[in-house]
């Protein structure tokens, strides 16, 4: 359930690093490079051009997206794969079976068989394909139905 949570923590702190700088809060000047900051705490290796060589000129807020399914990358081409097929018309009570070719990964990842809830539902790419067949679409809607239908 953190999954989600993630980004909500990255944004509150980024606000509250705004706030309090807006208002005048100061820290060392050195607090990214100094040898017990940020950057020699969280990792061994750095590389300073990526913090300031395009600044100003690349913006990383650039380079989002937003991802099509709500679930793990992993299982995106495997929705695409089924919705495509959907949309070929293929129904589910044609399908006797179906044979996939992954990254040993994705079964480890997001092999849950049998989810239980839509929480599960995302880490199982056996929904996801089944939602691609029958919905066309694997979007926050076809996780919390009640009657699952995948």
């Amino acid at each position: 359930m953190t999954k989600p949570f993630h980004p909500g923590g990255a944004a509150r702190a980024g606000l509250t690093s705004a706030l309090l700088a807006k208002n005048g809060f100061t820290a060392s000047t050195k607090a990214l490079e100094a040898p017990r900051g940020y950057c020699h705490v969280v990792s061994t290796k750095n590389d300073w051009n990526e913090i300031t060589g395009e600044l100003g000129r690349r913006f990383e807020i650039s380079f989002n997206t937003y991802k099509p399914f709500a679930c793990g990358i992993v299982i995106h081409p495997i929705i695409d794969g089924a919705s495509q097929l959907r949309g070929q018309g293929v129904k589910p009570e044609d399908v006797e079976r179906v044979e996939l070719r992954v990254h040993p990964l994705v079964v480890e990842l997001t092999g849950k068989k049998e989810p239980q809830d839509g929480l599960q539902g995302k880490f199982s790419f056996y929904h996801g394909f089944a939602a691609g067949l029958i919905f066309g679409r694997a979007g926050e809607g076809e996780y919390n139905r009640r009657d699952r239908g995948a």
